[in-house]
């Protein structure tokens, strides 16, 4: 097992919030442990007292205890404001209030809707506000907004859920590249940065274009996509057309399984590693681009809208030209090597069982 060094957060000013219990309260003892002072901000304000007399007992004052509404502005700035007062100022945010209120869809109350976005998205957005201020002036900082898998995938039963951590996600994004790039927040950053959300009903590559190509490159039916069959006939053409799934799309892992007949998303980081590995060695030896997969981007016109993936590509100027074809390029280049690798021995026993049955059935 792969070995981090140790974290190291000595007399930095943290402010985590819901931080009274849960995971909140492990970050809390994990940051003071590194060394930080860390305010416990929470809504119940006797909790974190509690909690924030405890900490000190083995901390003895790193540990302070605000009482924090974090879908209120006035009661975010006074916490905010407390800290700064005990402690000179703010080096870490990490905005994790949160709740979770499960109903489905037709049944979920206005009023729960917008609590949970209140406390989700108002609070990450109050917060980070009311902090940010204090690293522009040090000229760092850190911002952490806590996601979830649900920050990219849907679930039944929590719709406002899935929309506020799919927020947090923009949000984190706009905040990011504001401060890398020493920006001002705005209308036009947002639409700038935020390109592949705003555009969302733009052409994309789908996995049934892959599918359908790699299929008729390799001559091979199109249910064996989805089939349990594990002849290695069948098996390299799936694994590419995991591979390229992966690389050519915005799918995650559980997605693309979902796509390949219900496979778990072990088999298909499996199969992504092993074409990935067949990419590299290719590479490495400075093998020659085939008319293999040329011919494969052509049929699903990949090569002409891999740019379209990118979201830079549709904005004006040669920057953005010279990005979606850079963008292309590097797609048609991963897939050539993909599709040359389908003649290489198989890799290492895979990490899930069904996966190992597959690569059993390669040799």
């Amino acid at each position: 097992m792969k070995e981090f060094a140790a974290m190291t957060l000595t007399n930095k000013i943290c402010i985590i919030t819901g931080s009274a219990s849960g995971i909140g309260l492990g970050v809390a003892r994990r940051y003071l442990a590194a060394g930080a002072k860390v305010a416990i901000a929470d809504l119940n304000a006797a909790a974190a007292d509690a909690v924030a007399a405890e900490l000190n007992a083995q901390y003895p004052g790193n540990a302070l205890a605000v009482a924090m509404d974090v879908t209120s502005e006035e009661s975010v700035n006074a916490g905010v404001a407390a800290v700064v007062a005990k402690w000179g100022t703010v080096d870490v945010l990490v905005s994790n209030a949160g709740v979770q209120i499960v109903d489905p869809i037709d049944q979920y109350s206005f009023a729960n809707w917008k609590k949970m976005l209140a406390i989700h998205l108002d609070g990450a957005f109050l917060t980070s506000k009311a902090c940010i201020q204090h690293m522009y002036k040090q000229n760092s900082g850190a911002i952490i907004l806590m996601g979830s898998v649900h920050s990219k995938e849907a679930s039944v039963l929590k719709a406002p859920y899935v929309t506020a951590k799919h927020g947090l996600m923009g949000l984190n994004k706009l905040i990011a590249y504001a401060q890398l790039t020493g920006q001002a927040v705005s209308l036009q950053l947002a639409e700038e940065q935020l390109t592949d959300i705003l555009s969302a009903n733009r052409k994309r590559i789908t996995i049934d274009e892959i599918q359908r190509t790699v299929c008729q490159f390799y001559r091979v039916d199109r249910t064996e996509m989805s089939s349990k069959r594990r002849a290695r006939a069948v098996v390299r053409p799936r694994q590419v057309a995991m591979y390229l799934a992966k690389v050519l799309t915005p799918r995650s892992y559980p997605e693309i399984g979902r796509k390949f007949g219900g496979r778990d998303h072990s088999t298909v980081i499996h199969a992504v590693r092993l074409i990935e590995d067949r990419v590299r060695y290719w590479i490495g030896v400075g093998a020659q681009p085939t008319d293999r997969v040329a011919r494969i981007l052509d049929k699903a016109g990949i090569k002409e809208r891999a740019a379209t993936n990118n979201p830079k590509a549709g904005e004006p100027g040669k920057k953005a030209k010279e990005r979606a074809e850079d963008k292309a390029a590097k797609a048609a280049e991963a897939a050539e090597a993909a599709a040359a690798a389908a003649a290489a021995p198989a890799a290492e026993e895979a990490p899930a069982a069904e996966a190992a049955a597959e690569e059993q059935a390669e040799g």
